[in-house]
C-alpha cells in the first residue's frame, strides 16, 4: 500500500491524459480515485483525500531529463500534524481543534436543510400523483410503489417535526395513501406495512441526505431537495431539471447534453431504456437514466441542488427501496446470466487473464447453455400447447363452450361476501365491458347479463393471452397470478404436473453442469463467474470499490424497511434472535451469541425496532467481517450447485467466509417459472435471514 502522496501523484500524472492532475477534472478524480483503490486506501480516507483537493495544489516541475514531474503543497499545512487536510480558509482555532479530533464549531452548528413537500416533488410530483390512482406503472407491486413514493412524503413530515416517532409517520402516510386508488385497492393490512416501511425509511434517507449536504459543503438555507420515484417519466424528469437549471456536474461526473447516446436534438433527455453508463465517455444522464436497469440496481432518487453557486452543484444519492430485508434482491434468467460470464470472458481476455482457447471454448459452452435451454423449453410449451387445443377445441363447440362456462362461473371456493362466481369475475373485468353492471356471485352473473357472444369474448381472450404468456412470453402486462393460476386448475386444464416438472429439473441441471464444464475449461473459472455475478446482483461487489451502474459508491444505499430477520428487541434493548418455530433466544451483547432457554414471546413483548437494514459498503464489510477495499472478494463467496425441489423449482445457496474463517450462508437463488407453469425459467435472489441479521447488527454499529 504506497501513502506517500507524492508518489500517488507522480502516478496519477502518469495516468492522465496531459500529465497533468487537475482536481476540478471529474475524469481526473477518477483515475485518482481508481489508484486509490488499487492501493487498498480506506473508503473513508479516500472520500475525505477527494473532498479536501482544493487544498492541494498541484505544481508540474521539469525535470533533468526533460520530462515533467507533480510536486504538492498542502494549504494551511501544520508540520506537527502530518498530512491530514482542514477546509479552506480554517481559522487557527478550527486547526487545532482538527489538531484534537473535533469539530469546528461552525460544522457542529450547521442548519438543518428544510425539505418542503413542493420540492420533494417539484420534478415528478404529478407522475407520483398518478401512479397513487393507479394511473403510471413502474417494476413492483403496489406496496413497493407504496414505500418508494412514501419515503419522499415521510421525509417532509420529519423536517416539520424531527421529533416524530415511526409510529406516528407511518400513521401520517397511512391516512395520506389511504386516501388513493392504489392504497384502496392494496388494502388495509398490505397498505399500513407498507408505510410502515416508508417510515422507517424515511428517517433514514433524511438522516443521510442531511449528512451529504453538509460533507459536500452545500448552502443548507439555498439547496433544494427534490425525492424522484423510478418510473421512466421520472427518470426522464430528472434528466430535463438538472439540464434547465444548468447543472454541469453530478456527483462530480458530467452531463454531457450534446450526447446523442442520451440526448435528442433539441436537447431534451431520451426515454428509457438507453445505453449503460461508459466511464470512458462518462455522462450522468446515462446513470439517472438507467435507473432500476442493466448494472444499476436503484429505483429511486434524493437531488440535492444548490443554485447559490454558478454553475449550481448537485448531488444525488440513490437508493434501492425495499419494504422488507427478506424481499427478494434481484431478478434475471439463464439468457442474462450466460450474458454475464460471456461478457465477463471477453473482459478477461483484453486483460490476458484468459487465452484465445480458452475464451472460444467458453463462448461455445455457454452458447450451448442457451440452446439446451431452449430445447427444453420447446419440450415445456409442446406440453402446455396440449391443453391450449383441448381449451381451443371446447371454446368452439357450443355444448362443451357451455360447459366450460358453468365450470369458471361455479369455480371459486370464497366464502361471503364472495361466492363461486368470484373466478369469472375477475375474468369478465379483464376481457370484458362490465363497467357499471351488478355481479351475482352465487350466480355467476351479471344484471343485465351478458349475451352468448360477450361471454364467448371473455374466454376467446382469455385463452389467447394464456397462450401467448405460456408460449412465448408475448403478453406486455403480464396477468395477476389469480387470473394465471385458473388455467391450470383440476377443474380446467392442468398439464400433467411429474411430466412438467421433469422437464423444469433438466433446465436445474443444465445450470450446474455448465458451471462445472466451464470450471475444466479453465480451473474454477464457472464457479468464480457464477459468484461474482450473485455478488454483485446482492450488491456487495461495492467492498470491492464497485460503482454500480456508474453510481459512485458513496452516493448508492439499499433501503429496506422492514427488519424481518428475526432480530427483534424487548423493552429494555436487549437483543433476541428468532432460533425456530417461533421461539426466540437472548444474545450476549459481548459475544454476540445466544444464551439461555429459549422462549415464545408474548404478543408484543418483542419488537422488530424502529430502524431499517442498510446495505452499503460500511454494512456490507461490518455483515462479511473485512475491511474494504477488497480485491479478491469472489474466493470468499461460493454459489452451490441448483438443487431440484418437489416441484418446478430448484435452489442453490450462496455461502461466504466470515472473519473467523467459517462459512456462513449469505442468501439463496430461487430458479422457478415465474410466470406460471409452461413459462420460462427466471431466477431471484434474496438474503438469507441469519445474513438479513448481520446486516441489521452492522447498520445499528453504523448509525449508533
Amino acid at each position: 500500500m504506497i501513502t506517500d502522496l507524492g508518489v500517488i501523484i507522480k502516478e496519477w500524472a502518469y495516468r492522465v491524459d496531459d500529465g497533468q492532475p487537475n482536481p476540478n477534472n471529474s475524469a481526473h478524480l477518477y483515475h485518482l480515485s481508481e489508484i486509490l483503490i488499487e492501493n487498498k486506501w480506506p473508503f473513508e480516507v479516500i472520500d475525505e483525500l477527494l473532498e479536501n483537493l482544493n487544498e492541494v495544489d498541484i505544481v508540474q516541475k521539469k525535470q533533468s531529463d526533460g520530462s515533467y514531474g507533480s510536486s504538492y503543497t498542502v494549504k494551511n499545512h501544520n508540520p506537527d500534524r502530518g498530512q491530514k487536510l482542514v477546509k479552506k480558509n480554517a481559522s487557527k482555532d478550527d486547526i487545532e481543534k482538527v489538531d484534537k479530533g473535533e469539530e469546528p464549531k461552525d460544522k457542529k452548528s450547521k442548519l438543518k436543510t428544510k425539505m418542503k413537500r413542493e420540492d420533494i416533488d417539484s420534478i415528478d410530483g404529478k407522475t407520483k400523483t398518478k401512479a397513487l390512482n393507479k394511473e403510471e406503472k413502474a417494476p413492483g407491486n403496489e406496496s413497493s410503489v407504496i414505500n418508494e413514493i412514501g419515503v419522499g412524503i415521510g421525509m417532509t413530515h420529519i423536517s416539520d417535526n424531527p421529533d416524530i416517532s415511526v409510529r406516528e409517520l407511518e400513521d401520517k402516510l397511512f391516512n395520506e395513501i389511504m386516501n388513493t386508488k392504489i392504497g384502496k385497492s392494496n388494502g388495509d393490512k398490505a397498505t399500513r406495512n407498507a408505510c410502515r416501511a416508508a417510515a422507517k425509511s424515511a428517517k433514514r434517507e433524511h438522516k443521510r441526505t442531511q449528512n451529504t449536504i453538509e460533507k459536500n459543503g452545500m448552502n443548507s438555507e439555498t439547496t433544494k431537495v427534490s425525492h424522484i420515484w423510478g418510473s421512466k417519466d421520472s427518470l426522464t424528469k430528472t434528466v430535463n431539471h438538472i439540464k434547465e437549471l444548468g447543472v454541469k456536474e453530478v456527483n462530480g461526473i458530467p452531463v454531457d447534453t450534446t450526447d446523442d447516446r442520451y440526448f435528442n436534438s433539441d436537447g431534451s433527455a431520451k426515454e428509457p431504456p438507453v445505453p449503460p453508463f461508459d466511464p470512458d465517455k462518462p455522462n450522468y444522464a446515462a446513470i439517472i437514466l438507467n435507473g432500476g436497469a442493466g448494472k444499476n440496481p436503484t429505483d429511486t432518487m434524493v437531488v440535492m441542488v444548490d443554485d447559490s453557486v454558478k454553475p449550481p452543484k448537485a448531488i444525488i444519492n440513490h437508493t434501492s427501496n425495499k419494504t422488507s430485508s427478506d424481499d427478494i434482491q434481484g431478478n434475471s434468467g439463464p439468457d442474462k446470466n450466460a450474458d454475464y460470464v460471456m461478457n465477463k470472458a471477453d473482459e478477461d481476455l483484453k486483460s490476458g487473464k484468459i487465452t484465445e482457447k480458452e475464451h472460444k471454448q467458453i463462448t461455445e459452452t455457454m452458447t450451448r447453455l442457451r440452446e439446451d435451454f431452449i430445447n427444453a423449453q420447446n419440450q415445456i410449451e409442446e406440453l402446455i400447447n396440449e391443453q391450449f387445443s383441448r381449451m381451443e377445441s371446447d371454446i368452439k363447440d357450443p355444448k362443451k363452450r357451455k360447459k366450460l362456462l358453468n365450470t369458471l362461473k361455479n369455480l371459486s371456493t370464497s366464502k361471503p361476501p364472495k361466492g363461486p362466481g368470484a373466478k369469472w369475475e375477475l375474468l369478465a373485468k379483464r376481457y370484458g365491458d362490465v363497467k357499471g353492471k351488478e355481479f351475482d356471485y352465487n350466480t355467476g352473473t351479471y344484471k343485465p347479463p351478458l349475451s352468448e357472444e360477450e361471454e364467448t369474448k371473455i374466454i376467446t381472450d382469455y385463452y389467447n393471452e394464456m397462450e401467448s404468456l405460456a408460449t412465448s412470453g408475448g403478453s406486455t402486462t403480464v396477468p395477476p397470478k389469480t387470473i394465471q393460476q385458473i388455467m391450470a386448475r383440476k377443474e380446467m386444464y392442468p398439464p400433467p404436473e411429474e411430466e412438467l416438472n421433469d422437464l423444469y429439473r433438466v433446465q436445474h441441471t443444465l445450470i450446474s453442469e455448465t458451471r462445472k464444464r466451464v470450471d475444466k475449461i479453465k480451473p474454477g473459472y464457472g464457479t468464480e463467474a457464477a459468484s461474482q455475478n450473485i455478488f454483485e446482483r446482492l450488491h456487495l461487489d461495492v467492498v470491492q470499490g464497485h460503482n454500480p451502474g456508474g453510481i459512485p459508491r458513496e452516493n448508492f444505499e439499499v433501503n429496506m424497511g422492514n427488519n424481518d430477520s428475526g432480530r427483534k428487541y424487548d423493552k429494555d434493548g436487549n437483543v433476541w434472535h428468532h432460533i425456530s418455530r417461533g421461539r426466540y433466544q437472548k444474545i450476549n451483547s459481548k459475544t454476540g451469541n445466544p444464551e439461555g432457554e429459549a422462549i415464545k414471546p408474548k404478543r408484543g413483548e418483542l419488537s422488530s425496532g424502529d430502524s431499517p437494514v442498510v446495505v452499503n459498503t460500511e454494512t456490507i464489510s461490518k455483515a462479511l467481517g473485512i475491511k474494504p477495499p477488497v480485491k479478491d472478494i469472489t474466493s470468499k463467496i461460493r454459489v452451490s450447485e441448483v438443487k431440484s425441489g418437489k416441484g418446478k423449482s430448484g435452489t442453490a445457496t450462496i455461502y461466504g467466509i466470515n472473519a473467523e474463517g467459517q462459512e456462513i450462508i449469505i442468501g439463496y437463488q430461487d430458479i422457478r417459472p415465474k410466470d406460471g407453469p409452461g413459462s420460462k425459467h427466471q431466477d431471484t435472489i434474496r438474503f438469507h435471514p441469519d445474513f438479513q441479521k448481520r446486516l441489521m447488527k452492522a447498520t445499528e454499529e453504523v448509525e449508533g
